[in-house]
């Protein structure tokens, strides 16, 4: 069970009565239970105009480099975003369930919960691409700049902003 509760802080940095509510429902539902909190700043998901950014730029870079739009985004997508994960078992359930590492600590990707990793058996490391429909808006912004930097760096390219066109450099 995951709980997610959005609000916005104030200067002031108190939170509201309804909110605290929320809060402590959520945290009633796990009496007696370990539980991982993370509060973390909110971001918006990436735009629409992002989105079709992206695309054109994954169709003009593909076509100066030999790829679909489509094989560049999954080009993009290995250099930039790899995940490391790991498959394992948890001994005490015999459950098989991917994980992220943190030091010597394994976070089930889809509880959160924590374990180590004396808990669990059959470990294989597997990496996967990310995805860029998770990125917020921040996030998709450092993701352009990695893509410009890196063509531009290796095949002297300048990806375009909205309005500009394509500019290779010699």
């Amino acid at each position: 069970m995951k709980y997610e509760i959005y609000l916005d802080v104030p200067e002031s940095g108190e939170i509201s009565d309804r909110k605290r509510k929320e809060i402590g429902l959520a945290l009633n539902n796990f009496r007696g239970k370990r539980i991982r909190l993370t509060v973390e700043r909110f971001y918006n998901k990436r735009s629409q105009d992002q989105n079709e950014m992206w695309w054109s730029w994954m169709k003009l870079s593909g076509d100066y480099l030999g790829y679909t739009k489509e094989e560049m985004h999954e080009l993009c997508k290995r250099k930039f975003l790899d995940v490391e994960r790991f498959l394992a078992t948890i001994k005490e359930t015999g459950k098989r369930r991917i994980f992220a590492k943190d030091e010597n600590v394994y976070s089930e990707i889809a509880t959160g919960e924590v374990f180590f990793e004396d808990q669990l058996l059959n470990i294989k490391q597997e990496n996967t691409s990310g995805s860029t429909k998770v990125l917020s808006t921040v996030e998709f912004s450092e993701l352009a700049d990695d893509l410009d930097k890196w063509l531009f760096e290796e095949f002297g390219v300048r990806i375009p902003m909205p309005g500009e066109s394509w500019q290779l450099y010699y």
